[in-house]
């Protein structure tokens, strides 16, 4: 099992503790057979197979942090702007946050975004 914080910048820890995202509960884990993510309070375990594919990219200080709407119909689980991993799914899902909504993207401010790709494409061959 590898570990990867999703990284929370000083000035937004104290906002960012209203949905209870905290450094000890803002992560990644990307297991035997599927990703399991938590921001605060919001869970998911994520099958590979659900996945078709990660990438780098650049969340932008507008789009602010916490669980944010994001481009192309993405979700994201953003503690800080700047560098990302991208997930793509192979079909949309529904995720509540807290109400349901439907994407086909999550963008993550993990640390070390490259090894979290690397790592995650491993896993999905």
């Amino acid at each position: 099992m590898d570990h990867f914080p999703i990284e929370i910048a000083t000035l937004w820890r104290g906002p960012l503790l209203l949905i209870g995202a905290t450094p000890k509960k803002a992560y990644a884990v990307l297991g035997d057979s599927a990703l399991a993510l938590r921001f605060g309070w919001w869970k998911l375990a994520l099958d590979y197979e659900k996945i078709s594919a990660v990438r780098l990219g650049t969340w932008p200080w507008y789009l602010g942090v916490g669980m944010r709407l994001g481009p192309e119909e993405g979700l994201g689980l953003i503690g800080r702007t700047g560098p990302t991993a991208i997930i793509t799914l192979r079909e949309a899902m529904t995720f509540k946050v807290p109400f349901p909504l439907s994407r086909r993207r999550l963008d993550l401010s993990v640390a070390q975004p490259e090894a979290f790709a690397a790592a995650l494409t491993a896993r999905l061959r």
